[in-house]
C-alpha cells in the first residue's frame, strides 16, 4: 500500500466517521423536537398524600373556621398532615427541594 492509497482510505474513513456523527446527531435532536412538541406536558404530581382516591379534592371551609385572630391559614403545598389546614410542613419541603411555597392566608377584617 502506498502513500496515495493510504491517504485515500483515511480520506473515506473520515467521510464515514463524518456522515455516523451526523447521522446521530440529526436522530437524537429530531427525537428531542418530537419529546417537546408531542411529548407529556405532565411534571409529575403535586398531591401524594390527601384523599388519593377521589378524582379532585374539593374542600370547603366556613367563616367560623376563621380563628378568634382574624386569619385562617390554609396549605397550599399538599403537605400538611392538618390539610386543608397548614401545619408548616411546607417549610421542610422547601429547604428540601429549594421550592418557594407557603400557605395562603385568609383574613377577616374587623369592620
Amino acid at each position: 500500500m502506498d502513500i496515495n492509497e493510504l491517504k485515500d482510505l483515511m480520506n473515506n474513513q473520515d467521510l464515514v466517521m463524518g456522515l455516523a456523527t451526523g447521522l446521530v446527531s440529526g436522530v437524537t435532536l429530531s427525537l428531542i423536537f418530537l419529546k417537546s412538541c408531542f411529548g407529556s406536558t405532565a411534571s409529575g404530581r403535586v398531591n401524594n398524600t390527601v384523599e388519593l382516591d377521589k378524582p379532585k379534592v374539593v374542600n370547603s371551609l366556613d367563616m367560623e373556621d376563621i380563628a378568634a385572630d382574624g386569619m385562617l391559614i390554609v396549605c397550599r403545598c399538599w403537605k400538611s398532615k392538618s390539610f386543608p389546614l397548614c401545619d408548616g410542613s411546607h417549610v421542610k419541603h422547601n429547604q428540601e427541594c429549594g421550592d418557594n411555597v407557603g400557605p395562603c392566608l385568609i383574613r377577616h377584617k374587623k369592620i
